[in-house]
C-alpha cells in the first residue's frame, strides 16, 4: 500500500520534472541569452539550428552512461538486447524515431509560435492524444473510468481551442503592428526624398520600391497551429515504442532470471536492475535514436557557418548543458521514477 510520505515525494518529483520540461525550451529565445545569441549579431555565436542541434548532441553524450547504469551495466543491457526479439528493437527503434521528429517540431513549435503559446498548444495536444492511445490500446474507453477521463480530455480541448483563438489574436496584432511599422518607414522614406530633391537617392543609399516589405515575415497562424498537432502527434508514438518494447522491460526488471532461447537451451542474463530501471534501455535507445533527426536538421539548416558553433565561447556551450541538455533529461527521467 502506498503511503503518504511516497505520494508527497511523487508530486514534488512531478512539480520538478514540470518545471524543467517548461523551461528547457525557453532557452533557445535570443533575449535570455542562454543557449543562443544575439540572432542579428554577425559574429561567431551559437544560433537556433545549431544550438538546438548541440542541445540534442549534449544530451545523447549524458543520456548514455545514465541509462546504460540505471539498466545494470553494459554487459547486462548488451545481454538483454542479444535476448530480445528483432522485431520488437526495430519497432522500438521505429517509434523512437518517429519521436525524435517530434522533438524536432516541438522546438520550431516554440521557435514560431512562442514559449508559451508553443508549448501550451505542443503539450496539450501531446496530453490528449497520449491519454487517450493507451485507453484505445486498453480496451478501457468503453468504461467508467474511460468515461471519466473522456470527459477531461473534452475540457482539455477546450482550453486548446482557447489557446488557438489567443494565438489567432495575437498573430493579427503583430501584423497589424508590422504593417504599421512598414507604412510609417515607407512614408517617412519619400517624405526624406521629397525634400531632397532627388528621387533616387538618400544619404548615398538607393531607395528601390521592391526592396521595400510591406507584409510580415511571421508564420501564418494555420502553419503554426498545424505544426503543434504534427508535434503531438509525432511526440505521442514514443508510447508505441514502450508498448512493443515491453520484451525488453520484462528481461530488464527479470533481475538475472533464466530465459528460454528458441533452440530450447536456457540463457542467463548477468547482473540486476533496479526497480526503477525497466525503461532505462527503451530510453537509452529512444533519445540517441531521436537526436539524430533534430541534429541533422539543425546542421543542415542553419544559414551560419558549422564553424562558428564550435568557435563559440565556451560559456556558451556550458549554458546550452546547464539551461536544455539537463534539464530535458532531467523531466524525462523524473517522471519515470
Amino acid at each position: 500500500m502506498t503511503n503518504p510520505g511516497s505520494i508527497v515525494g511523487g508530486l514534488v518529483l512531478i512539480f520538478i520534472a514540470g518545471i524543467c520540461n517548461g523551461s528547457w525550451n525557453a532557452s533557445f529565445s535570443p533575449v535570455v541569452n542562454l543557449a543562443v545569441g544575439n540572432p542579428q549579431a554577425q559574429q561567431k555565436d551559437l544560433h537556433y539550428h545549431h544550438a538546438f542541434a548541440l542541445f540534442q548532441i549534449y544530451a545523447t553524450i549524458i543520456n548514455i552512461p545514465i541509462c546504460t547504469y540505471w539498466a545494470g551495466g553494459v554487459e547486462r543491457v548488451t545481454a538483454i538486447l542479444a535476448e530480445t526479439s528483432p522485431l520488437s528493437i526495430i519497432l522500438v527503434v521505429l517509434f523512437s524515431i518517429v519521436w525524435g521528429v517530434g522533438t524536432l517540431l516541438f522546438g520550431l513549435a516554440c521557435k514560431i509560435a512562442g514559449v508559451g503559446l508553443g508549448t501550451n498548444l505542443s503539450m496539450g495536444i501531446i496530453a490528449v492524444i497520449g491519454t487517450l492511445l493507451p485507453l484505445i490500446v486498453d480496451g478501457t474507453l468503453i468504461t467508467i473510468a474511460g468515461a471519466v477521463i473522456c470527459v477531461g480530455l473534452v475540457i482539455c480541448c477546450g482550453g486548446l481551442w482557447l489557446s488557438t483563438k489567443a494565438l489567432a489574436l495575437r498573430d493579427e496584432d503583430e501584423s497589424t503592428a508590422v504593417a504599421t511599422i512598414t507604412t510609417t518607414t515607407v512614408a517617412v522614406a519619400v517624405e526624406d526624398i521629397t525634400d531632397s530633391g532627388d528621387g533616387d537617392e538618400i544619404g548615398g543609399g538607393v531607395v528601390e520600391g521592391k526592396n521595400v516589405d510591406t507584409t510580415t515575415t511571421l508564420y501564418p497562424t494555420w502553419k503554426k497551429v498545424g505544426i503543434c498537432i504534427a508535434t503531438g502527434i509525432c511526440a505521442v508514438q514514443l508510447q508505441f515504442a514502450f508498448i512493443f518494447g515491453k520484451e525488453i522491460t520484462d528481461l530488464t526488471l527479470g533481475n538475472g532470471d533464466d530465459t528460454d532461447e528458441g533452440d530450447g537451451q536456457v540463457g542467463v542474463i548477468p547482473g540486476s536492475t533496479h526497480e526503477t530501471g525497466g525503461a532505462a534501455i527503451i530510453w537509452l535507445l529512444a533519445i540517441s535514436l531521436g537526436a539524430p533527426v533534430a541534429i541533422f536538421n539543425g546542421l543542415y539548416s542553419s544559414p551560419f557557418p558549422l564553424s562558428w558553433a564550435w568557435k563559440a565561447p565556451i560559456s556558451r556551450h556550458v549554458k546550452v548543458i546547464l539551461t536544455t541538455s539537463i534539464p530535458w533529461l532531467a523531466h524525462i527521467h523524473i517522471y519515470g521514477v
